[in-house]
Parts: C-alpha cells; structure tokens; sequence
C-alpha cells in the first residue's frame, strides 16, 4: 500500500510525530497533554452538558433531512460552517478552542468543516486515518 509521500514524491515533507510541548497549558492538564502525545487523543472532556449534545444532534439530525431532500449524499454536509451559523458556533466554541489552544496554540484557522454520517445500509467505509 503506498504511503502518502510515495502518493506525491514530488512534495518534500517529513512525516513525524512531534510531541507537543507546552508549560503555559490553561486547561488541560500534564497528564492529559502526556496521554495526547502517547495516544493522539485525550478523553474524557468536558466540553457540552447532556442538553446541549442532544441540542447539536437535533441540529445535525435536521441538515441531515435538508441534505436528503436536495438529493445529497450523507458525506455531503462539508465546509458548511461558512453557510451554517450553528456549525460555525461549534467551531468557535471557547470550551472546545480552550483545549485546543493548549495543544496547538492560540491562533488557529478553521479551513473546513465536515461531518460525514453511516446511515443503516450504508456500505461505505471510512477507514482509520489521521486528518492533517
């Protein structure tokens, strides 16, 4: 299976994993930013009540219908945060951007959002992978 600088060999990048650095965190904690750099997540945090999930699900739930009734596929729902105030919203969310600022830093740039959905029957796959 080629690797992605085997895809492109023309790009010169290094694909390493840098561990993430950081004596000023605000929210996370050592052990959290320990746990991202061994396993490449943190879990669990806190970030919306059980009012607010079920809030965004109705909401995904709803463009979900909108996207089927325009004939769009369930992987359609993509950089919609331009056109969506509450996609938008969860992108800006302080209790979201606050861990990932601790990670990343403080500026930061949203190019795209998507979200991609496996309906029952749906035989797509979406294999394992890490987004750049």
């Amino acid at each position: 299976m080629p690797t992605q600088s085997d895809a492109w060999p023309e790009l010169q990048r290094e694909l390493r994993f840098e561990p993430i650095v950081n004596a000023c965190q605000r929210h996370l904690s050592p052990a959290q930013i320990r746990q991202y750099n061994e396993l490449g997540y943190i879990h669990p945090l806190e970030v919306y009540t059980p009012a607010e999930a079920a809030g965004n699900r109705a909401y995904f739930d709803w463009l979900m219908e909108q996207a089927a009734a325009k004939g769009w596929n369930s992987y359609g729902i993509n950089g919609w945060q331009m056109h969506c105030e509450r996609i938008y919203q969860l992108v800006v969310e302080p209790r979201i951007l606050d861990y990932v600022q601790d990670l990343l830093g403080e500026t930061l740039v949203c190019w795209g959002t998507h979200y991609f959905c496996k309906l029952p029957g749906d035989m797509r796959r979406v294999s394992w992978h890490q987004d750049a």
